[in-house]
């Protein structure tokens, strides 16, 4: 009896998913920590250029920003991140799926053994629901990894916004 928990026990230890993520303490200078409250806001950083008050830049920017292929591929990373987390946080709850059919067949009078044409309805209708209990915390991961993979890809995609919109001021500002 006692050899059976042990082998039991072996195998459970093995289905632990991984410890709990802590983010590592890091040292960073004063310099640069978060703004303090009074300075300039965030939306005047994202968009600093409209500080010099120049159409032609702000037009240039904004066709850059509609045109550019690359930014494109970023959004629709995102998106596809986003709907990965929706995905993954389904899991968590219970999964019912349901199926109907309606068959309806008729033999002709040739095959049949009694002369008569035969015929044969058929109604089917399934009822199916499945729930996983998370004991191990893979849902609980796997909705993590999909929140950090899209928090990810939303920063690559702001990343290329802040290189387009700046290659497009520097390139405008040398040519003025």
């Amino acid at each position: 009896m006692s050899r059976y928990f042990l082998i039991s026990c072996a195998l459970l230890s093995g289905c632990v998913v991984g410890p709990r993520y802590s983010q590592p303490a890091t040292d960073v200078p004063a310099k640069f920590a978060s703004k303090a409250e009074g300075t300039v806001s965030a939306e005047v950083e994202a968009e600093w250029w409209r500080l010099l008050h120049d159409s032609q830049l702000n037009g240039l920017i904004r066709d850059a920003e509609v045109r550019n292929l690359d930014l494109k591929v970023a959004e629709a990373r995102l998106k596809e991140a986003r709907a990965l987390f929706r995905q993954a946080r389904f899991d968590l709850y219970p999964t019912v799926t349901s199926e109907a059919g309606y068959t309806n067949t008729r033999e002709s009078k040739a095959r049949s053994i009694s002369g008569r044409a035969a015929s044969s309805e058929l109604h089917d209708l399934a009822l199916d629901a499945s729930y996983e209990l998370d004991f191990f915390g893979r849902v609980r991961r796997s909705i993590q990894a999909a929140r950090a993979t899209e928090e990810a890809v939303d920063a690559q995609r702001d990343a290329l916004l802040i290189d387009l919109r700046s290659e497009v001021a520097i390139n405008y500002l040398l040519v003025r």
